[in-house]
Formats: C-alpha cells, sequence, structure tokens
C-alpha cells in the first residue's frame, strides 16, 4: 500500500537521524581530504622548491674513500656527469663544521650578557654557483678579501638583531671579521629543526674535504656504479661511501610520507563510507517519494527539475558539513605546519577545489538513483499507489 502520509514518511526516512549521518560523514570526510591535500602541499613544497636554500636534485658526494683515488679524473671521463666540485665537504648529510660562541658584535649593548652560537663554514662563488645559493644583500667572498671578511645567513642576522649587516664587525676568539655579504639560510637537515646562525669563510685551499658532483637525470646508479668500478680497479678491498643529496634528504621527510599515504586511505575511506550513505539515502528517499515525483511530472516538471530538488537538499548539507569541517582542518594544520621552518600557504583555491570536488561526489552518486526514478512512468506509479 503506498497510501501514506507523504510528509510524515518523508521525515520518517529522511529526518534528522539520517540527515544528522550524512552531515557527519560529509564533515570527517572533507576534514580529511582537507588535512590530506595541505599535507601533500607542504611535502611538494619541501621536497621540489629551492625555498631551502640549496639545489640537491642529482647531486652526489664521495663521502669516504679508504684509498687514494684520482676522483677528478674520473669523473671528468663520465659523460653523465655535467659538473664538479672539490674542496668541500657533502652539505646533506652535513658532514664537517664547528660552533663558537660569539660574545661580542657591533651594536651590541655594553651591559648585556647575550652570546650567540654560530657555526664556522666555509663558502665561495664557486660553491654558490653549485649548490644555487642566493646573495641576499652585499656579495659573494673571493680570493681578494683576505681572511677576515665573511658572510653570514639569514638567522645570523636575526640573531645579532641587524637591519642593515653589511660592513658590521664580528669579534671571534679576539680577532675582528667584517660581514660582506648575507647569504640565504640553508637547510641542511630535516625540515622541521630551525637553521642555526652561521658564518662563512673562505676555504683555506689545504686540498681538504671530499669532492661533489652533479650528474645528469636519472643516471645515479650507472655513474656510482662506475666509480665503484673504478675504485675496485686500484683496491678490490678498498672502502668507499658515496651519497645521494636528494635521496638523503627525502630519508627526513620519511615520516611526513607515511602520514601523507595514510590519512590519504583514511580520506577515501571516509568519502566512500559518505557516499555509500547518501546513495543509500536517496534510494529509500527515492522510494518513498515516487508519488510525489510522479505528481510533479504530470504538473510539467522535466528531471532536471526533479534532479535539482535532491541535490538542493544534499548541497544544503555539504555547506553546513564545510562550514564546521574547514576552520577545525584550518586549525589542525596551521598548528601542524608551524613545526617546519618552511610552510606552504593554505591559499583559498584549496577551500574551493574540496567543495567543488565534494559536490561532484554527490551529484553522481544521486544523479543515476534519481534519474532511474523520474524516468518512470507517472500514469503506473500513480495507478500503483491506489491499489
Amino acid at each position: 500500500m503506498c497510501i501514506r502520509d507523504s510528509k510524515k514518511s518523508n521525515l520518517h526516512l529522511s529526518g534528522w537521524f539520517y540527515k544528522s549521518s550524512i552531515l557527519f560523514q560529509l564533515f570527517i570526510g572533507i576534514a580529511f581530504v582537507f588535512c590530506t591535500l595541505v599535507m601533500m602541499k607542504q611535502l611538494n613544497f619541501l621536497l621540489n622548491t629551492k625555498e631551502l636554500g640549496i639545489e640537491r636534485h642529482n647531486v652526489g658526494a664521495v663521502v669516504y674513500c679508504s684509498e687514494n683515488v684520482p676522483f677528478k679524473e674520473i669523473l671528468e671521463q663520465m659523460p653523465d656527469v655535467t659538473k664538479y666540485l672539490s674542496g668541500f665537504h657533502t652539505p646533506i648529510p652535513k658532514m664537517y663544521f664547528s660552533t663558537f660562541r660569539i660574545k661580542e658584535w657591533e651594536g651590541k649593548t655594553t651591559d648585556s650578557e647575550q652570546y650567540i652560537d654560530l657555526e664556522d663554514e666555509t663558502i665561495n662563488q664557486e660553491y654558490a654557483d653549485f649548490f644555487g645559493v642566493e646573495v641576499l644583500e652585499g656579495s659573494m667572498l673571493d680570493e681578494k678579501d683576505g681572511k677576515n671578511m665573511v658572510v653570514i645567513n639569514e638567522a645570523a642576522v636575526k640573531a645579532f638583531g641587524w637591519t642593515q649587516p653589511i660592513g658590521k664587525k664580528i669579534d671571534k676568539l679576539g680577532r675582528h671579521y667584517i660581514v660582506k655579504g648575507v647569504i640565504k639560510n640553508i637547510s641542511y637537515n630535516a625540515p622541521i629543526h630551525p637553521v642555526a646562525p652561521a658564518m662563512f669563510f673562505l676555504p683555506d685551499n689545504t686540498g681538504r674535504g671530499g669532492i661533489i658532483f652533479k650528474v645528469k637525470e636519472g643516471t645515479w646508479n650507472v655513474v656510482s656504479e662506475k666509480i665503484k668500478a673504478e675504485v675496485n680497479k686500484v683496491n678490490p678491498n678498498a672502502e668507499l661511501m658515496l651519497s645521494n643529496m636528494e635521496e638523503v634528504y627525502d630519508t627526513y621527510m620519511k615520516s611526513e610520507r607515511t602520514l601523507c599515504q595514510l590519512l590519504s586511505i583514511v580520506s577515501f575511506i571516509c568519502i566512500a563510507i559518505a557516499v555509500f550513505g547518501i546513495f543509500s539515502l536517496v534510494t529509500l528517499s527515492c522510494q518513498q517519494r515516487r508519488k510525489e515525483i510522479a505528481i510533479r511530472k504530470v504538473n510539467g516538471a522535466n528531471i532536471g527539475i526533479i534532479l535539482n530538488l535532491f541535490f538542493r537538499e544534499y548541497l544544503l548539507l555539504l555547506v553546513f558539513s564545510s562550514f564546521f569541517a574547514f576552520p577545525l582542518g584550518y586549525v589542525m594544520m596551521k598548528h601542524w605546519l608551524e613545526n617546519y621552518i618552511k610552510q606552504t600557504p593554505i591559499e583559498w583555491w584549496l577551500y574551493a577545489v574540496i567543495f567543488i570536488g565534494m559536490g561532484f561526489v554527490i551529484f553522481l552518486s544521486i544523479i543515476w538513483r534519481v534519474w532511474k526514478a523520474a524516468q518512470q512512468n507517472p500514469a503506473e506509479v500513480l495507478k500503483g499507489c491506489l491499489l
């Protein structure tokens, strides 16, 4: 029998419990999708941007070799090696550096007991060109400067409290050094660690240090095997340690990748549950509202109007769930992003993409069932309801 109060039956099937459950499912799904996309955006930002101050793509290094091997000659004979740099140790992972406690610098108040722990590193124009180090103020060191000229990073400028660092003096172990330039912060470690204040000198040209080289895209395995083969010719028992800077840095991001994958799976499950819930509710609602749909068709309503009737109802649920999910997701991800020294912006288009995408998923989940109900012959539907 179909002779029942339409409003009461509709409240039974599409009442507050059902709508609240769909609302909650959409809320959870949107929140997880938002967090996942922000995390993926941040991960991509950290892996692909030059904001970390150093180019690490396709860069390898000879970290250690127990034998005296002419690596320069070997690399020069390899067509897959595009450039090499000698006299410097690999910055990722950071191998050798020292830290000094600086107690005197230009602009410090005389009665202050403040001190700064400053890392001591080496740099020159060749190093800056090789790694794409950006000079923000002043200029890079050259051989004419002597040993009293230095460059410092952004973190050091902030630590000293300078607004115009060029020409300022730093006292280290009783010796005065003059700042010639400021370079962009270089992140050697995982991006959750802040960049330490650092002062850079010219290398001493004593021949110490390793050798760093760049390879063509996709040739790292070939180059590394050739280097190992050449070392093996010198001594089969020689110990050799090679490092791929990008692979090392990727290990820093392992936990972020794992968390991102986990959130992606959970987001998919939440969206699937919400879609199945909407589809089930639409199916029940269409079954109950067969008479209403038939009467509307008799009165001249086309399929588009009937589809709009259902879609508008679920679009309202999407709006309500987004109203709560987006602010919660923003607060959570803003707090998570604060753990990183460089943060991707949470832009407005991210909200639009998620909202439109979820709306499209909802539309696809209801269109088939509603279309099928709207295609039924209204005369047969009304005749069946009167039996």
